[in-house]
């Protein structure tokens, strides 16, 4: 248990790392994708999604092609392999890919 303890402890330390502890999907995701220095496109090809909905995932709060509603009212995130489809696009670092993952409300990746 206090292995897990110290990853949340990290995880939540994020504001230190670049991101704010609180920080949107679509926030993180922009951040990233200007860390990556791809384009929509780019991001969109590489990861083998459609460049619309890339942008609109990077441009809204949720994902507007899923709008089932959750307990809170807020509408659904995209889904976990999405999440990891564009993290993997990205090249993002096992951290990094575990923050976009959590920012999205999924679990990080088992190590």
């Amino acid at each position: 248990m206090v292995g897990t303890r110290n990853l949340t402890r990290s995880l939540d330390a994020r504001d230190d790392a670049g991101g704010p502890a609180d920080e949107s999907f679509s926030g993180c995701l922009t951040r990233h994708l200007r860390q990556s220095g791809l384009s929509l496109s780019q991001l969109a090809r590489r990861s083998w999604l459609d460049v619309s909905y890339v942008s609109r995932l990077v441009h809204l709060p949720c994902d507007p092609l899923n709008p089932r509603r959750v307990a809170d009212g807020q509408r659904r995130q995209p889904s976990r392999d999405t999440v990891i489809r564009l993290g993997l696009a990205m090249q993002l670092s096992m951290e990094e890919m575990d923050e976009l993952l959590l920012s999205a409300g999924y679990a990080p990746l088992v190590r």
